[in-house]
């Protein structure tokens, strides 16, 4: 069978998602895309873009789409009947955590409930993801004034077809066991430069280990963010006996490297729906310290809850000098049995079902 996907905002997680769905199904999926940036624009305007760019719709069985695209908008410039469309939300707008003095969108959260009214099969990338958009729905639509009209329909209908399914993970070119520990322990940044993912709590804690005299080695990766700059070019003065490395890095080859080059994979993020930097770094052989909020207490298996989530930033730090002051504990056996579970988001674990869902998105047409 044949598909389209159609991705609005090509980087990150979109683009691991897609790249690995297409790599990996048996099914023939071609990509039409535009670039990871502007995603506000790309939800109001994505739809107008890919009406034109997109010349033989009707050859597939089925669409692929992700949040970043008003999926309403894009059917309704057509006067045929396109085929069923599967609409898979990584994030959503509704309960994005909001920077300091910046205001919720409400035109954005609509277009997301309305592609998720206008969708014929609908997923998310977590349990948690779903539950949190539903919750959202419904007290987003609660502050709205109803004199005269009902939307209590809307939640119920979304509920109805809402799934969730996790992105599968590309592990082909990660090494099979971690060799040994650094004689300095290696601390690992690989999240976007982006508020939502709390970088201030990350670099404090770092601040605090220079306070006590604790040494550390540390790698930053991920993409630059529009507002966070600033913090990470001051930091890279700050913490500039200890870094390895800083900056993004396009190269796939070179990324996993220094993954597999670091010890503690510490996340102090507001927003997760899944975690493929987490996945990544513990395929990789780091030892995560996670907050426990988010997605991390589903992706990551009740029994090793209380050597890796965290109620508190001071818990976090606590166990973060542990590790550093003893090192051999990051090479205690739980360790590597949480990276071989992981081994389940691996795409040759995933990729079955998510053929089986692309059937039945086709027999809906």
């Amino acid at each position: 069978m044949r598909y389209l996907f159609v991705e609005p905002y090509y980087g990150g997680s979109h683009k691991a998602f897609c790249e690995g769905l297409k790599k990996f199904s048996k099914h023939e999926i071609d990509i039409v895309k535009l670039e990871a940036e502007n995603f506000k624009w790309k939800i109001r305007g994505a739809s107008w873009h890919f009406k034109n760019k997109i010349t033989n719709i009707f050859d597939y069985d089925g669409i692929l789409m992700t949040d970043m695209i008003s999926l309403s908008d894009f059917r309704a410039l057509y006067k045929e009947k396109i085929p069923p469309v599967l609409f898979y939300f990584h994030e959503n707008q509704l309960d994005y955590p909001l920077a300091t003095n910046q205001k919720i969108d409400f035109h954005l959260c609509f277009s997301n409930i309305n592609s998720a009214l206008s969708c014929d099969c609908l997923y998310f990338n977590s349990k948690t993801h779903k539950s949190s958009f539903l919750k959202s729905v419904r007290q987003i639509l609660s502050r709205m004034p109803t004199h005269g009209f009902d939307v209590s329909w809307v939640n119920d209908e979304i509920e109805k077809k809402a799934g969730y399914i996790y992105p599968g993970c590309d592990f082909t070119e990660f090494v099979s066991v971690k060799s040994e520990l650094n004689k300095i322990p290696v601390i690992l940044w690989n999240h976007r430069w982006d508020h939502d993912k709390n970088p201030e709590d990350f670099f404090k804690m770092l601040t605090f280990l220079k306070r006590d005299k604790i040494d550390f080695r540390l790698i930053i990766l991920g993409e630059k963010g529009a507002k966070t700059n600033l913090l990470f070019n001051d930091s890279r003065k700050k913490f500039e006996k200890e870094i390895i490395h800083f900056g993004y890095v396009e190269n796939r080859d070179r990324y996993i490297r220094l993954l597999s080059m670091s010890d503690i994979a510490l996340t102090t993020s507001f927003q997760e729906n899944f975690g493929y930097s987490v996945i990544e770094a513990i395929r990789a052989g780091c030892v995560p310290l996670l907050p426990k909020r988010l997605s991390y207490p589903e992706i990551i298996p009740e029994k090793f809850h209380h050597m890796v989530l965290n109620k508190s930033f001071s818990k976090m730090f606590k166990n973060l000098k542990e590790y550093l002051l003893n090192p051999e504990l990051l090479k205690k056996e739980w360790v590597e049995k949480l990276r071989e579970y992981i081994e389940i988001y691996s795409w040759q674990n995933m990729i079955s079902e998510y053929d089986q869902i692309l059937e039945n998105l086709a027999d809906l047409s």
